[in-house]
């Protein structure tokens, strides 16, 4: 659970902003499974909720500091020991599924166990003066990217993109937020939840979004993200074809 910033709106919410991020990653992690089985979910929140109990975390935010050194591979601990659970057949056996899926993320020889050894710590996106996300998309297509570690990318961005934005509020600071390279993850499948997100709830933190994109004419046939409704200020380069300059001109009310 993040530290109080100090502004009792957003401080009220840590815990369940915690729960919410913790499950999202394991729905991630579980993929196609998850949906296949509806005891998972009940399953996944078990799991998050027994390790917040076994740390001794309630729902008073005096305990929330008892939450500071656990991790991912806590919740997979638990999940493990959910299997006592022999009395519901069904429930019993989403256990089973989602280890299956998940262990080779947090078993210590499993072929993906290297993802989540290296722990960032919240001070690290306080502190920063810069973070750089890079999805290291550079020649690749959407269709090529392994569809979890894509999903994997966007979340954890989300999630320091907003980490990065309450606390810079809290220290009544400006945080700028350079979307670079718009037109190529902007076709990841989900980009617009993480865009939609910092446009519609940065704008209330303060925060300062500049998007970067050298194909407007995307924006303007299929505007998902929610630009044109949130932008205040904007500098258009030379757009060769006279059609979307036209357009352009027209959904910002800039004179011919």
């Amino acid at each position: 659970i993040a530290e109080p910033t100090g502004m009792q709106d957003i401080d009220k919410d840590a815990k369940q902003m915690s729960i919410n991020f913790t499950l999202s990653i394991f729905k991630v992690l579980l993929g196609r499974t998850y949906n296949e089985n509806i005891w998972i979910d009940t399953v996944l929140n078990d799991a998050v909720t027994e390790t917040y109990k076994d740390a001794g975390v309630t729902e008073s935010s005096y305990t929330w500091h008892l939450s500071k050194n656990l991790t991912l591979f806590d919740v997979y601990d638990t999940l493990l020991r959910l299997e006592r659970f022999r009395d519901n057949e069904e429930y019993a056996d989403a256990v089973k599924q989602s280890i299956a899926v998940v262990s080779k993320y947090f078993e210590e020889d499993g072929t993906r166990s290297a993802l989540f050894k290296d722990r960032i710590r919240i001070g690290e996106i306080i502190d920063s003066d810069l973070i750089i996300c890079s999805f290291g998309m550079a020649g690749k297509s959407p269709q090529s990217v392994d569809e979890v570690q894509l999903a994997l990318m966007q979340l954890s961005a989300a999630q320091l993109s907003h980490q990065r934005s309450i606390f810079s509020k809290s220290q009544g600071k400006f945080n700028f937020k350079l979307w670079e390279e718009f037109q190529r993850w902007g076709k990841f499948p989900d980009s617009d939840k993480t865009l939609g997100v910092a446009l519609t709830g940065g704008r209330k933190l303060g925060d300062v979004n500049i998007i970067i994109t050298n194909v407007v004419k995307e924006l303007l046939d299929d505007d998902r993200f929610g630009i044109f409704g949130n932008i205040t200020s904007f500098l258009a380069g030379a757009i060769g074809d006279e059609k979307v300059r036209a357009e352009f001109c027209d959904r910002l009310s800039i004179p011919k």
